[in-house]
C-alpha cells in the first residue's frame, strides 16, 4: 500500500473515531445538564408552594386574631353577660350583633376563600350566637337567621379553642365540610381556626371560628403539576388531601377504608419524623418533599415525583448528535483525501516562504506534510512567530510600563512603595501632597518618617502581616503630616512580586478621611441635636444608629438599641402585620411625611404603649444596600389634648341636640292647644252666625280653618321629624312586598289613577313603622302632586350594584331639575303655601328615615314625564327569599 493509500485510511479512522467520541460525550453532556435543571425547577416550584399554604394561613390566622380585637365583640359579650343590654354605654345586644355581622361581612367580602365566620357561646351547649356565612362559592354573603344558629358544643375545633389561653389560636386540619354533623354537599374542603373569647374580668365566654374554602387552593396546586409529574399533598400516610386519583382524597372524612399502602405511603412513613424539605433522586424517581405547617398547628406533607426518564435528554437530541457525526465523520474523509493529495507540494512551499522571511511572516508553509519536512516546516513557522510574539510583547510591556507610571502619578490616592527593609521605594504626587513630603524627602528613609508612634495599626505592621503572606483588609490609620497634624486615612497594602511570584516589596494606597471624618461628627452631632428619635433600619429591620431622643422615647440605651429589630418596638399583636407591611414598603421605598398613614402605638423598654408618629427616609449607604431613616414623635400628650377636647366637644354636641329635641316637643305640645282653640272658635262663628255673614267674612273664616289645619298638620309633622332620630328603632325582617300592598289598601286612591306593582320584592331589615310612612309619603305626594286628571303610578323593585333601589314612578307634570334637591329640605314646597295642603315637613321625614337605615334617596325623570323617586337599601339588609310580583 503506497503513500498516499495509508495516510487516507489512517486519517479516515482517526477522523471518525474522534467525531464518533465528541457526539457520544456531547450526548452525555445535554442529558447531564438537564436533569440538574428539572430538578432545580422541581424543588423550586415545591419551595413556592409551601411558601403559598403557610402564607396564606398565616395570613388568615392574623384575621382572626384582628377580629378577635374587634369592639362589637367586647360589647357582646358585655350585653349578653348583662342580660341583654351594654353596661358601658347602653347598646342592645341585638345591635352588637348586627355590627359584629357587619365586620363579619367585610371580612367575607374581602376575601372570597372564607366560608363562615362565627361567634359561638359556651353556653347552651356552644350555640352559635352570630354566624355569617356565603351558602354557596361565589355566592351572596348573609348573616344567617336566629332559628338556622347550630350547637357546636361537641365539635372538635370548639373544645380545643376552650382550652386555650386568651390570644391562643388553634387551626384544625384541612378536612370536608359539616353540617349537623354530617359531611355536607356538595364536598367541600375546609381550614378551620379558632379562639377563644373571654370576658372583661376574664370568665371563658366562648370562641370566634373561621371556616376558609381551601377548594381553589387545592385546585391550583393539582393544577401546577406537570404533564408527567404526580402532586400529593397528605394529612398523614394513607391519608390525602390532594392524590392524582381524586377518589383516594378525604378518605378518612368519607368513612371509606384508607387508600391501599403502596411504596409513596411507607416511604412518607420513613421520612415522618424528618424537618425542613427534602428533593433526592428515589429508585427511578425524582421525588421532592415539603413539610408544611399551617399557622403553626397541624402539618402537611407535599409530594411531588416524576419519573427519572422524562428529565434526560430527548431522542430527538440523541438522532441529532447521531446524524451530525455521520456528516461529520463523511466531511472528515474527504479532508483526508484532499490532505493526502496536498503531501506531494510540500518542499516547494517550505523554500518560498523561508525565502521570503523575515520580510514576511511564513504562513503558507507545508506544516500537515508527514515526517520530517512536516515537523521542519513546523518549527521554522514556531520560531518565526515566537520572536515576532516576543517583539510585541517587549513593546506591549513598554506601554504598560508607561501607563502605570501615568496611573501612579495622577492617581487622587497616595501610593506608597517600600523594600522588604520598610524603606521607601515609591512615592507619588498625591503622597507629597497628603504628607507634605517631596519625593526626594521621602525616597529611602523608612516608613516611620510618617507614623505617629501612637498606639493603634501602623504601617509596620501592615507591612509585617504583607511579609507574612497575611489577608490585609482596609483599615483606619492615623499617620503624620510633615508639619506635625494627624491625618486620618484608609490604607490598604498588596505584595510587590517578581517574575518568579516571590514578594520584592509592600504598596500601601492610602485615602485621606479627614473631610469625611469631619462630615460624619457633623453629622451624628445634627442626629444627636435632634429633638425627634431618630433611628437607621436595614432591609431586615435591623437598627444599627440611634440618638438620644430615641434613647429617651423608648427607655433602651444605644449599645440595647443595637441588638434590636424595629419589630420588637411595636405591640405584639401589631408585629405580624408590620414585618408584611415594612416587606411592602422596602419594595417600593419612598419618602414618608410625619402624620401621614395610619395611626402606630409603640412599646417601652418597661411595656407601656405609646402613640407616636413616625416619617420615613429611604437612602443607599455606602455599600449600596437600601436602608431607612425612621423619624419618631411621642404624640401622647397631644393624644390625650385631642381625646379631652373630643370628649368635651360630644358632650356639648348631645347636650344641645337633647336641647333641641326637648324644645320641639314643649314647643309643638304648648301650641296645639291654642290652635286647637282657634279652629273651634271660627267654628263656633260659622254655626252661630250662620246666614247673617257677609260673603267677604264668611271666606276669610274658611281661610282661617284651613290654615289653622295646617298649622296643625305642621306642628304634628315637626314633632314626627324631630322623634326619628329618638325614636328606638326596631328593625326586623320584613316582607316589602306585603307592606306596600298594605298601604295601598289603606290609602283613598282616586278612580282616575292606576296603581301598578312591578318587579321581584325581598324581605328588608327594616323598622317596619318607618318603611310604611316612607312608602306612605311618596304614594301620597306622587297622587297629590301629580297635576293631571288621569294618572299612572308604578311601585318597581330593581337590584343593582351597590344596592337595592325602592321606585315610586308618575305621569304627571314632573318637577324642573333646579329643584328636586329643595324637595327634601324641612318646609319646602313647590307651589304657594296657601294653594297646598303641604307642610314641607313629609319629604324631608323620608330622607331622614332612609338615612338612618343607611340608605340614599334621589329624584329622576320617568320614563313617561313626571318623576321617578326612588330610595336604596344596602345588599347587607336585603334576603331575597322568593320573588314576589303582581
Amino acid at each position: 500500500m503506497g503513500l498516499f493509500a495509508r495516510l487516507i485510511a489512517a486519517a479516515s479512522v482517526l477522523v471518525l473515531f474522534m467525531v464518533g467520541s465528541v457526539g457520544w460525550f456531547s450526548y452525555r453532556i445535554i442529558e447531564s445538564s438537564t436533569r440538574p435543571r428539572e430538578l432545580a425547577s422541581m424543588r423550586a416550584l415545591a419551595d413556592s408552594w409551601s411558601r403559598e399554604f403557610e402564607l396564606r394561613a398565616n395570613g388568615w390566622a392574623a384575621n382572626l386574631a384582628l377580629l378577635r380585637k374587634n369592639p362589637a365583640v367586647a360589647g357582646l359579650v358585655r350585653a349578653r353577660l348583662a342580660g341583654g343590654r351594654d353596661p358601658v354605654d347602653g347598646i342592645p345586644f341585638e345591635l352588637w350583633a348586627e355590627r359584629l355581622s357587619e365586620s363579619f361581612r367585610g371580612a367575607l367580602d374581602t376575601d372570597p376563600a372564607i366560608l363562615q365566620l362565627r361567634l359561638i357561646g359556651e353556653a347552651d351547649l356552644g350555640r352559635e350566637i352570630v354566624r355569617v356565612d356565603r351558602p354557596s362559592a361565589g355566592g351572596p354573603v348573609r348573616r344567617t337567621a336566629e332559628t338556622e344558629l347550630q350547637r357546636k358544643g361537641e365539635r372538635g375545633y370548639f373544645v380545643a379553642a376552650q382550652g386555650l389561653a386568651e390570644g391562643q389560636l388553634y387551626v384544625s386540619p384541612i378536612e370536608l365540610n359539616r353540617e349537623f354533623g354530617q359531611v355536607a354537599e356538595p364536598h367541600i374542603p375546609v381550614l378551620r381556626i379558632a379562639t377563644p373569647v373571654f370576658s372583661a374580668k376574664g370568665a371563658r365566654f366562648g370562641a370566634l371560628v373561621i371556616n376558609i374554602d381551601m377548594t381553589a387552593l387545592l385546585d391550583s396546586l393539582r393544577a401546577s403539576a406537570w404533564a408527567d409529574e404526580q402532586v400529593f399533598l397528605a394529612r398523614a400516610p394513607r391519608d390525602y388531601v390532594v392524590h392524582p386519583d381524586r377518589e383516594l382524597e378525604f378518605s378518612r372524612d368519607l368513612g371509606l377504608p384508607a387508600p391501599t399502602q403502596t411504596e409513596l405511603d411507607v416511604w412518607l412513613a420513613s421520612w415522618s419524623g424528618r424537618e425542613g424539605r427534602f428533593t433526592s433522586m428515589v429508585d427511578d424517581m425524582s421525588v421532592s418533599v415539603r413539610r408544611i405547617q399551617l399557622a403553626g398547628g397541624p402539618t402537611l406533607t407535599l409530594v411531588r415525583r416524576q419519573s427519572l426518564a422524562s428529565l434526560g435528554a430527548s431522542s430527538e437530541i440523541r438522532n441529532t448528535a447521531l446524524w451530525i457525526a455521520l456528516a461529520a465523520g463523511t466531511l472528515a474523509w474527504l479532508g483526508s483525501l484532499i490532505i493526502a493529495r496536498g503531501v506531494t507540494l510540500p518542499v516547494a512551499r517550505l523554500t518560498r516562504s523561508i525565502e521570503r522571511y523575515p520580510d514576511e511572516l511564513p504562513e503558507n508553509l507545508p506544516v500537515d506534510s508527514p515526517g520530517e519536512i512536516g515537523r521542519l516546516a513546523l518549527t521554522f513557522k514556531e520560531m518565526a512567530h515566537a520572536v515576532r510574539a516576543q517583539t510585541r510583547q517587549l513593546e506591549q510591556a513598554a506601554q504598560r510600563d508607561r501607563l502605570h507610571v501615568a496611573v501612579f502619578n495622577s492617581s487622587d490616592d497616595a501610593i506608597i512603595a517600600s523594600d522588604l527593609e520598610g524603606r521607601i521605594t515609591a512615592w507619588n504626587p498625591a503622597s507629597e501632597e497628603l504628607y507634605g513630603y517631596a519625593i526626594d524627602d521621602a525616597l529611602g528613609y523608612e516608613l516611620s518618617l510618617i507614623e505617629i508612634g501612637a498606639g493603634g495599626p501602623t504601617l509596620e505592621q501592615l507591612h509585617q502581616a504583607v511579609r507574612d503572606r497575611e489577608l490585609v483588609p482596609p483599615r483606619d490609620l492615623e499617620l503624620r503630616h510633615r508639619d506635625g497634624h494627624v491625618v486620618e486615612v484608609l490604607a490598604s497594602a498588596s505584595p510587590i512580586v517578581d517574575d518568579r511570584g516571590e514578594v520584592t516589596g509592600v504598596a500601601f494606597t492610602t485615602r485621606d478621611l479627614s473631610t469625611l471624618r469631619r462630615s460624619e461628627r457633623q453629622l451624628r452631632q445634627l442626629v444627636e441635636a435632634s429633638p425627634h428619635g431618630t433611628a437607621v433600619i436595614d432591609r431586615s429591620g435591623q437598627i444599627s444608629l440611634t440618638n438620644r431622643a430615641m434613647q429617651s422615647i423608648f427607655g433602651y440605651t444605644g449599645a440595647e438599641f443595637a441588638n434590636l429589630n424595629i419589630d420588637q418596638l411595636l405591640p405584639e399583636d401589631m408585629r405580624t402585620h408590620h414585618t408584611e407591611l415594612r416587606a411592602d414598603y422596602m419594595r417600593n421605598p419612598e419618602i414618608r411625611p410625619m402624620g401621614s398613614g395610619r395611626d402606630l402605638f409603640a412599646l417601652r423598654k418597661d411595656g407601656e404603649q405609646i402613640p407616636v408618629e413616625v416619617a420615613l427616609s429611604p437612602f443607599e449607604n455606602l455599600d449600596g444596600d437600601t436602608q431607612i431613616v425612621a423619624s419618631v414623635v411621642d404624640i401622647t400628650r397631644r393624644t390625650k389634648l385631642a381625646e379631652a377636647s373630643l370628649a368635651k366637644r360630644v358632650a356639648q354636641l348631645e347636650q344641645s341636640n337633647q336641647d333641641l329635641r326637648e324644645f320641639a316637643t314643649v314647643a309643638s305640645h304648648d301650641l296645639k292647644a291654642p290652635v286647637r282653640g282657634i279652629a273651634l272658635l271660627a267654628t263656633w262663628i260659622l254655626e252661630d252666625l250662620e246666614g247673617e255673614l257677609q260673603p267677604e267674612t264668611r271666606e276669610n273664616l274658611r281661610l282661617l280653618r284651613s290654615r289653622v289645619q295646617r298649622l296643625q298638620k305642621l306642628i304634628e309633622g315637626i314633632l314626627i321629624y324631630s322623634s326619628v332620630d329618638r325614636a328606638e328603632s326596631r328593625p326586623r325582617e320584613i316582607n316589602t312586598w306585603a307592606l306596600v300592598t298594605g298601604v295601598l289598601d289603606a290609602l283613598e286612591i282616586p278612580a282616575a289613577f292606576d296603581i301598578r306593582i312591578e318587579g321581584s320584592w325581598p324581605w328588608v331589615y327594616w323598622d317596619e313603622t318607618q318603611l310604611e310612612q316612607v312608602f306612605q309619603n311618596l304614594i301620597q305626594n306622587a297622587l297629590v302632586h301629580h297635576g293631571k286628571p288621569l294618572g299612572e303610578i308604578v311601585l318597581r323593585c330593581e337590584r343593582a350594584e351597590d344596592a337595592v333601589w325602592f321606585h315610586v314612578i308618575d305621569d304627571g307634570v314632573g318637577i324642573p331639575e333646579s329643584h328636586r334637591e329643595r324637595i327634601f329640605n324641612l318646609f319646602e314646597t313647590l307651589r304657594p303655601k296657601d294653594s297646598t295642603d303641604s307642610t314641607g315637613i313629609g319629604l324631608a321625614t323620608v330622607k331622614r328615615m332612609v338615612g338612618r337605615n343607611q340608605g340614599t334617596i334621589r329624584v329622576t325623570d320617568g320614563s313617561k314625564g313626571g318623576v321617578d323617586v326612588a330610595f336604596s337599601v344596602p345588599h347587607a339588609r336585603v334576603r331575597w327569599i322568593q320573588a314576589t310580583t303582581s
